[in-house]
């Protein structure tokens, strides 16, 4: 009966953690290939337990496109030095990025690798330096 219920819990526990590592897979975004976007905010979600950054970003033929892009966890990104009111919508970013293996506009972007552009400038700045 021991060894019965030993197999049982240990069937149980491997079936029930299979959704959760599901849940953190990051096969939808292709890593190999990094791409940077420069537009303009139109939300930015501090969220768990994945931060988003919506934003349109023109296309060449002036036309533009909404793209969602994912980050990491408030608490990660708040270790960053980012907070909710980092960036906001209106701010004109660029960020790098790994698309969404659809082709889809998304992808997950590097919260180490985004920049401000503030009134118009040239230069733009870290989200921790603002």
């Amino acid at each position: 009966m021991k060894i019965s219920m030993a197999v049982f819990l240990t069937v149980a526990s491997v079936s029930l953690s299979a959704p959760v590592a599901a849940h953190h897979s990051r096969t939808m975004f292709d890593s190999s290939i990094t791409r940077v976007l420069r537009g303009t905010v139109t939300e930015f979600d501090f969220v768990n337990p994945h931060a988003f950054i919506i934003m349109s970003v023109k296309n060449e033929d002036g036309t533009s496109t909404t793209w969602q892009l994912e980050g990491g966890n408030a608490m990660g990104l708040i270790r960053g030095g980012w907070r909710p009111e980092t960036i906001k919508p209106g701010d004109d970013i660029e960020v790098v990025i790994n698309p969404l293996r659809s082709g889809a506009p998304g992808g997950e972007w590097n919260q180490n690798r985004v920049l401000i552009f503030e009134e118009g400038s040239e230069t733009g700045i870290s989200p921790t330096e603002r």
